[in-house]
């Protein structure tokens, strides 16, 4: 008897706790309950927007499934959405395993897209081999795949012996590649040594290069020379090279002499240059005395 007189007097607040018909809306109120905002009153809701906002609580969360979000809740879809969202998440689920994505969950695949996942598996797996990829699994390659990926195999360590890679591998190269890389190393060497590098080893010239070789650092050396850079050798001058190189020192000197600079050696002058080596420094001193 006493829960019969709880129960009814609940009833008879939650009822009362309703607008009473005639009532003006509360248009605020109804739109944060429509936008779930914490401010919602449902005690202030009439019975229509009380059916207003379970259809928008339904539509979201219909959103929610059907786009795949956490706010989903599965159990409160009406069967028809239900099986249209199902279908959604099948294929979202599809379309992970067939790229390959982390969370795809191959337990919720058919038998049909259980084989398209496999085969784009495949595929990738051979991509990854072609290019070399460390993810490269050689063991589910059928046989024409094989074939194509010991092909680019040889043609990498190919192209990495003509660049003189470290990674080269000479024993994947046939006689004609193995050629093709000795030349390519040859004509490798011969610019370093043209380019005066260290990495030239002028035991690896054959007799042309090194002529080659012997006339590019003779010129290297003559412009040296004549520039008065510190890696002339002089010794390496022919004569008419010498004669040339003199003149130029010469010259050089001249223009120190005119200009005042301290590499100066007027033991190095002829008689006109003195003269106006001496006109040159009567100016300056004239210059700063007027001043």
């Amino acid at each position: 008897m006493r829960r019969r007189v709880i129960l009814a007097g609940a009833l008879f607040v939650a009822v009362n706790s309703f607008p009473q018909p005639g009532a003006a809306p509360d248009r605020n109120n109804l739109n944060w309950c429509l936008s779930s905002s914490p401010q919602c009153d449902f005690t202030r809701l009439t019975p229509a927007e009380i059916g207003q906002i379970g259809a928008a609580v339904r539509k979201r969360n219909l959103e929610n499934c059907t786009s795949g979000r956490a706010g989903c809740d599965p159990t409160a879809l009406d069967t028809t959405d239900l099986g249209a969202v199902v279908a959604g998440i099948k294929q979202r689920n599809f379309e992970k395993c067939r790229l390959g994505a982390p969370d795809c969950d191959p337990t919720n695949l058919d038998e049909k897209d259980a084989a398209a996942v496999a085969a784009a598996r495949r595929q990738r797996n051979f991509d990854d081999c072609l290019r070399g990829a460390a993810s490269c699994d050689p063991t589910i390659l059928d046989s024409k795949q094989a074939a194509a990926v010991s092909t680019a195999s040889r043609q990498r360590n190919l192209d990495r012996c003509l660049n003189g890679a470290a990674a080269c591998d000479p024993t994947m190269l046939d006689p004609k590649q193995a050629a093709a890389v000795v030349a390519a190393s040859r004509r490798r060497n011969l610019e370093h040594c043209l380019n005066r590098s260290v990495m030239c080893d002028p035991s690896l010239l054959d007799a042309q290069q090194a002529r080659t070789v012997a006339e590019a650092a003779q010129r290297h050396n003559l412009n040296d020379c004549m520039s008065g850079f510190s890696s002339c050798d002089p010794s390496r001058l022919t004569p008419k090279d010498r004669t040339a190189v003199e003149a130029a020192f010469r010259e050089r000197n001249f223009q120190s002499c005119l200009r005042g600079f301290a590499n100066c050696d007027p033991s190095r002058l002829n008689g006109p240059q003195l003269a106006e080596v001496a006109d040159s420094i009567r100016k300056r001193r004239g210059t700063r005395t007027g001043r």
